[in-house]
């Protein structure tokens, strides 16, 4: 069940440092004067409205003089809460034609700071599970019937609010709490379909190892360049605790199984340290692959908006995914397709894997893979020309991903998003656990379909890649 409109909101009176790196997030810096503003929810797209504007829902703030209390009212709800405090999960109704339609969302309040500044951050609007706008589940009732058995949930894709943390908007302490609480709700929900499930296949799906490793490897690695002593001893546990309490996961798994149940735990990767960026743009530019229309505003534009496609070769979309610029592909190919086009491959997968990092000596990219060297059936020519596998340590920069090239071609990763899996599958190796003996050496996670399907007595569909595992 995925689904939020916009993005999350933070109300204070005083300007955040670096402000225009801040993403993800609404900012509204108000005046708390008079110990009282007035704030908006951004909620869904209205798309009764010709400019598709988002709606927005209006709620006030006002503050205690003296005590580190504030009162919020939203709509029909009052909310009073301490500094440092949660409130529950908040019912909100946008309005999208005057009496004619409307849409209910969710959201979460956290009153982070009253005095001397006020901080107040909103979780992004959650499709309301009890009421959705928009198809969440299936089948479409399901989410009303979780709701009356759970209460309200996070209905976002990846509920975690990582860019709250790596803005600064949150500290370690206020992102752990919002993600414990994310926890929390799959746990109920994982006790709630052990306690009905009797026959079949129950797949159950636990995020938080995955990205709480992304934004805590840095709190466990004296290598990481945001990596200190303090920040260990407070945090440096984290995703051990992590895994201990996914032990406990298991652990009840096994109080509902039969000796005729079998049981599967699957990591769908590993992960690794990511210590340095690699601005693949900027590497091709700086190499003649790319050029600019206006070389002096490099770095500054995004989405490849400022780039010269009658004189660019490739260009990297994405985390890892490399591209040529192809003529007859591209709106303004600069590559012949057949023998030029495999001559540049050639070069560049050699390049690519020969470049070494002048600070470390170290490869960056151990593997550059074509994609006819691990890609198959009748999409291929849809897959990048090339897949960048990336050393340990290494991964593509969020320049990169947005189109942009960045000044430095290589650079440490300051990001709190510390750890990563985008990288050469060889060194991230995943997990594969059950209760029946595992019979082939090296199992991957294209075996999983043809191994459940054996369980049935099925047989897998012919052109099916993997194969059976398991006893």
């Amino acid at each position: 069940m995925l689904g939020a409109y916009g993005v999350s909101s933070y109300v204070t009176d005083v300007e955040p440092p670096n402000r225009e790196k801040i993403t993800g997030t609404n900012v509204s810096v108000v005046d708390m004067s008079k110990h009282k503003c007035e704030a908006f929810l951004e909620g869904p797209q209205n798309t009764f409205r010709k400019d598709h504007v988002s709606a927005q829902v209006k709620f006030t703030v006002q503050r205690d003089p003296v005590n580190p209390v504030a009162r919020i009212n939203i709509q029909d709800t009052q909310l009073l809460l301490k500094q440092d405090e949660w409130s529950d999960w908040v019912r909100v109704q946008f309005d999208m034609l005057p009496h004619l339609a409307s849409a209910t969302g969710t959201c979460r309040f956290y009153l982070k700071e009253v005095h001397p500044n006020l901080k107040l951050y909103v979780s992004p609007v959650n499709i309301d599970p009890s009421n959705p706008a928009l198809p969440i589940s299936t089948p479409p009732d399901f989410s009303k019937q979780l709701t009356r058995e759970l209460g309200l949930f996070y209905t976002q894709g990846i509920a975690q609010d990582t860019k709250a943390l790596s803005s600064g908007l949150f500290t370690d302490r206020d992102y752990l709490r919002q993600a414990m609480f994310v926890l929390e709700e799959r746990m109920k929900a994982y006790d709630y379909f052990l306690k009905n499930f009797h026959s079949g296949l129950l797949f159950f799906y636990i995020s938080s190892i995955d990205v709480n490793s992304h934004m805590f490897w840095r709190t466990m690695d004296p290598q990481h360049p945001l990596y200190t002593p303090e920040l260990g001893q407070q945090f440096g546990k984290t995703i051990e605790d992590l895994y201990v309490k996914m032990d406990g996961v298991l652990a009840k798994a096994f109080e509902h199984m039969d000796e005729n149940t079998t049981l599967i735990v699957l990591s769908d990767h590993g992960f690794n340290p990511f210590y340095r960026v690699f601005n693949v743009n900027s590497w091709l530019l700086e190499n003649g692959y790319a050029k600019l229309r206006d070389p002096s505003m490099r770095g500054t534009q995004k989405l490849f908006s400022n780039t010269d496609w009658n004189k660019t070769y490739a260009y990297n979309l994405g985390i890892n995914s490399l591209y040529l610029n192809l003529r007859g592909r591209e709106r303004n190919g600069a590559i012949t397709q057949g023998r030029q086009e495999e001559m540049l491959l050639d070069e560049l997968v050699k390049r690519l894997e020969d470049e070494k990092d002048p600070e470390t000596g170290e490869r960056i990219i151990t593997r550059a893979y074509k994609k006819k060297e691990i890609y198959r059936g009748k999409y291929v020519d849809e897959a990048p020309d090339i897949v960048l596998g990336f050393n340990l340590g290494y991964r593509a920069s969020w320049d990169t991903i947005l189109g942009s090239y960045s000044q430095d071609v290589l650079a440490n990763n300051d990001d709190k998003w510390s750890g990563d899996h985008c990288m050469d599958p060889r060194t991230l190796n995943g997990v594969l656990l059950s209760n029946k003996k595992i019979t082939a050496d090296n199992p991957a996670l294209t075996d999983l379909a043809p191994t459940i399907l054996a369980e049935y007595g099925i047989e897998a569909p012919p052109g099916t890649e993997g194969r059976v595992v398991l006893q």
